[in-house]
């Protein structure tokens, strides 16, 4: 069966391409789930006066995109975690907590969107890559910090103080 993509789909087809297909996976699977349609002259007509209202959709994202990249970019993000032996962490920073403290900087990120290559389990500093869906990125900074350093710290201030 000849359908029009009207979204990307893994190795079928890309958006707008006109495509061979099994009948039944586009029956059951491509038209229900309105990915494609089933190819006609009307049809194709359709595709292309919608066609001109999703570039100038896409333009717009993309735009908004690299304005959120420009600000992103150099963004330093601090975490405070409990240590053990050799500023291993008792946990791990994630993807999910890195969007969250990101998000209390007013930036509205997929958790998918952050690439590490895995957790952060010690402390000190990490570059991460922000990579968003239309291929821009951007480099954050995360700072690992021992929880226990800043209480220490004000002890020992405070004993100093008293011995003076």
């Amino acid at each position: 069966m000849k359908v029009i993509f009207f979204q990307d789909y893994k190795k079928t087809g890309k958006r707008g391409e006109v495509a061979n297909v099994k009948d039944g996976f586009a029956r059951n699977y491509l038209i229900p789930q309105k990915i494609a349609v089933p190819y006609s002259t009307g049809n194709l007509k359709r595709f292309n006066m919608e066609k001109a209202s999703i570039e100038k959709r896409e333009r717009k994202l993309i735009e908004n995109e690299e304005q959120l990249v420009g600000k992103l970019d150099g963004v330093e993000i601090t975490f405070k975690a409990k240590v053990h032996d050799e500023n291993i962490l008792y946990g791990s920073i994630s993807e999910k907590q890195i969007v969250e403290e990101l998000e209390k900087s007013g930036f509205k990120i997929d958790k998918d969107h952050v690439m590490l290559d895995e957790h952060i389990k010690t402390t000190g500093n990490f570059p991460v890559i922000v990579k968003l869906k239309f291929g821009k990125e951007a480099q954050i900074k995360v700072h690992v910090l021992n929880e226990d350093e800043s209480g220490q710290r004000k002890e020992e201030e405070k004993r100093e103080e008293e011995s003076s």
